[in-house]
C-alpha cells in the first residue's frame, strides 16, 4: 500500500484484508526515481516508511516493495540502522514477472490479452513474483483505464490449469542487500 493512497482510500485496506490478504508497505508517496533519487537528494527515506507502516498497525511483519523496484546498499543501510524500521519489515521483494499491464490500460487492451502476455512469461521461468498495479497508479490516463481486477481474474485460472501454487510472501525468503 502507498500511504497517501491508503489515507484518500481508508475503506481499501479493510476490504483487502476481509479478502484474506496481507498489506505490505510501499512507502508514503511511491516517488519518481524511488528511495535511490530520495536519499541521494537528502529526503527522509525512512519517514517514507514509517508513515505508512502506521497506517498498517496490526499486520505481521510488514512485507516491502521498493516504488519502481529501485533498490541499493545505501538504501539498505538507511532503513536497517533504524531499530523499529528494520525488524518490522521483511523484504525487499521485487518482481520477477512483469509484463506492463500499465501500458497495457494506457493502450487500451483487453484484460485477457494482458492476462496471456503474463502467462507466456510465467510458463518461460517457471516460478516468480508477478508485478500488477492497481487503479491507484501515478499516471491519471492509466489509473482511469485500469482493468487489473479483470486481469487477476482471467490470469489466476490460467495459471492454475497450468500448474502454478500461489504463497504467501511469508514464505519467501529475500536476502537483502547491506
Amino acid at each position: 500500500m502507498v500511504g497517501e493512497s491508503f489515507e484518500r482510500l481508508p475503506d481499501v485496506p479493510g476490504r483487502v484484508r476481509a479478502l484474506g490478504q496481507r498489506l505490505g508497505n510501499h512507502t508514503w508517496t511511491h516517488r519518481i526515481g524511488g528511495l535511490t533519487a530520495q536519499l541521494a537528494d537528502g529526503g527522509d527515506i525512512v519517514d517514507e516508511l514509517m508513515r505508512t507502516a502506521a497506517l498498517l498497525s496490526g499486520e505481521e511483519a510488514l512485507a516491502f516493495r521498493p516504488p519502481w523496484g529501485l533498490w541499493n546498499p545505501q538504501v539498505a543501510a538507511t532503513l536497517n540502522a533504524d531499530e523499529l524500521l528494520g525488524p518490522g519489515h521483511v523484504g525487499p521483494f521485487n518482481w520477477t514477472i512483469d509484463c506492463r499491464d500499465w501500458e497495457g490500460w494506457k493502450n487500451g487492451d483487453d484484460p485477457i490479452a494482458v492476462a496471456a502476455r503474463y502467462r507466456v512469461e510465467a510458463n518461460n521461468r517457471r516460478k516468480g513474483i508477478v508485478l500488477l498495479h492497481d487503479f491507484t497508479a501515478d499516471i491519471p490516463e492509466i489509473a482511469a483505464r485500469n482493468r487489473s481486477a479483470e486481469l487477476t481474474r482471467a490470469l489466476v485460472p490460467m495459471l492454475v490449469a497450468d500448474g502454478f501454487r500461489f504463497v504467501s510472501l511469508g514464505a519467501v525468503r529475500i536476502v537483502t542487500q547491506q
